[in-house]
């Protein structure tokens, strides 16, 4: 059965959420920004260890996906522009954007080859 296992003060309203594999860290998406928790110590009240600054600050974070190697997390949201992360550099960057043509992104989908 399911139980609670950490509760994260992300600030103000999330609207995606993707979990790591195993269960290590979880990325929440919010106004502008993915902030990224280490959940890998149960009840662990810790701030997020990091935030990733994406889109234009005023937009919300409407999609997050992580792909199955855990070193890359695509971002979407109210914006016309996805944003490929690499989370294996030090510092977590931006290694690609794809502009799109529609206004945002509310969903996305990975295939796996």
């Amino acid at each position: 059965h399911a139980r609670q296992i950490n509760t994260l003060n992300h600030g103000e309203v999330v609207c995606a959420v993707t979990v790591s594999n195993p269960t290590r860290h979880v990325y929440t998406g919010g106004k502008g920004c993915v902030k990224v928790w280490d959940i890998s110590q149960p009840g662990n009240k810790s701030p997020p260890i990091s935030q990733l600054d994406c889109l234009q600050r005023d937009n919300y974070i409407r999609s997050i996906k992580l792909l199955q190697d855990g070193r890359t997390l695509i971002v979407g949201g109210e914006a016309s522009t996805l944003s490929i992360w690499d989370l294996a550099s030090p510092t977590p960057r931006i290694k690609a954007e794809l502009n799109s043509t529609a206004p945002a992104c509310y969903a996305l989908a990975i295939s796996p080859d």
